[in-house]
């Protein structure tokens, strides 16, 4: 048997659901736990070999049991943060649609080629226009000039809602349980090892600690595929996928995280079998006449 334990250090979780951003996710989805394992190891100066054969091993373990509470949504709030600059955004555009251009190179696609030069046109003319503009303005000393310079730091710049949906559950401790799991001592302590520089799951305010445990909770949800729930879990191949996606995104535009998905509902519970009306011991008579 393998099972993780999450501790959620705040008493509560914030993360967004995957396909509805307005919704929060109770209980973390296991791939949810593996993504942040592979960052934690992909954020080291010298990734460690062995731990990414651990994490290799993982993710082919499939659907775990999961052991989790019940949990309360909070009361939503709107926290506003400032938006990015527009000339770094401009930038970020312009590095999007030349990474589009060179996947349409790579499918050979006449039509896509075309769609994503003239994006890249478009976007290379807004720059062009935008440094222009701003070569040909002329230094301002004026309050209105000073403003407008104030308004580029990060505490001056405008403020858009954002919502971070939160649930608080009954208990702070989730165990993800693969029961049929073996492994080497040498694995385990690798992959103890990486769970215990995991800080954070989902949101960045969501603090945990994770380790390997023996004794972990009694197990809520099951893999079951008549189950009411769908789980992103884990599956053979997943780091691979990540490495092949971060190679053409590397970190620098909004991207969907490869996934697999399971079925999960409660443990079913073992109906007694219908006992009889009629004794268990019988008399058995004979008509002999009459």
């Amino acid at each position: 048997m393998l099972a993780v334990e999450v501790l959620l250090l705040t008493g509560r979780y914030s993360a967004t659901r995957h396909n509805d951003r307005s919704r929060p996710e109770w209980p973390p989805h296991p791939q949810r736990l593996f993504s942040a394992m592979v960052a934690t190891w992909a954020d080291a100066d010298q990734p460690d070999f062995l731990e990414r054969e651990a994490l290799e091993w993982f993710e082919a373990l499939g659907a775990p049991d999961i052991a989790c509470s019940e949990a309360a949504l909070r009361s939503p709030f709107l926290a506003y943060v400032p938006v990015n600059d527009a000339s770094i955004t401009r930038y970020e555009r312009h590095q999007a649609a030349e990474e589009r251009l060179r996947d349409a190179h790579g499918e050979g696609d006449p039509k896509e080629i075309s769609r994503a030069e003239r994006e890249v046109d478009k976007v290379v003319a807004k720059l062009a226009a935008d440094c222009r503009s701003t070569a040909a303005a002329k230094p301002e000393e004026s309050a209105s000039a000073v403003t407008k310079g104030l308004q580029l730091l990060p505490d001056q710049r405008g403020r858009q809602a954002r919502s971070f949906p939160t649930v608080i559950p009954d208990d702070s401790r989730v165990c993800f349980i693969w029961p049929g799991a073996v492994a080497e001592v040498e694995l385990l302590d690798k992959l103890d090892g990486l769970l215990s520089r995991v800080h954070r799951l989902g949101h960045s305010s969501t603090l945990v600690a994770c380790r390997v445990t023996d004794q972990p909770s009694e197990a809520s949800l099951l893999p079951d595929p008549d189950g009411p729930e769908t789980l992103r879990v884990t599956g053979p191949g997943l780091l691979a996928e990540l490495d092949r996606d971060y190679a053409q995104h590397q970190g620098s535009e909004p991207r969907t995280l490869p996934t697999r998905h399971a079925a999960y509902g409660p443990p079913r519970v073992a109906s007694a079998a219908p006992s009889s009306v009629l004794s268990g011991e019988w008399i058995v008579l004979e008509h002999v006449s009459g």
